[in-house]
């Protein structure tokens, strides 16, 4: 299964800063070895387009970034987008993602 991950972390956290943005530094290490990254394309931008014709005809206003983000995951074949932004609520309900929503 391909996943989605939108999430921002802090990359060499310096040992200065409170030890929850430390392991954010530490944890993004284990992301980035595990996740491969992907470029926003021309297939993804057909894929954002369609989800945002989808969203605007339903009256759903959602961030374009969240938009382009769904359209990479899309056009990469993710099935999943796994996020703390509730924007993608809207967006698993006009494409074939599935969400999981972290606390």
């Amino acid at each position: 299964m391909r996943l989605a991950s939108p999430r921002c972390s802090v990359r060499g956290a310096p040992s200065s800063l409170p030890p929850k943005a430390r392991h954010a530094g530490e944890d993004s290490e284990v992301v980035r070895a595990s996740v491969e990254a992907t470029a926003l394309d021309s297939d993804a931008a057909e894929e954002a387009a369609k989800i945002m014709g989808s969203l605007l005809r339903i009256g759903q206003q959602v961030n374009a970034l969240d938009v382009l983000i769904a359209g990479t995951a899309v056009a990469n074949g993710a099935e999943k987008i796994i996020s703390k932004d509730r924007d993608y609520e809207k967006i698993a309900k006009v494409s074939d993602l599935k969400l999981e929503i972290l606390r």
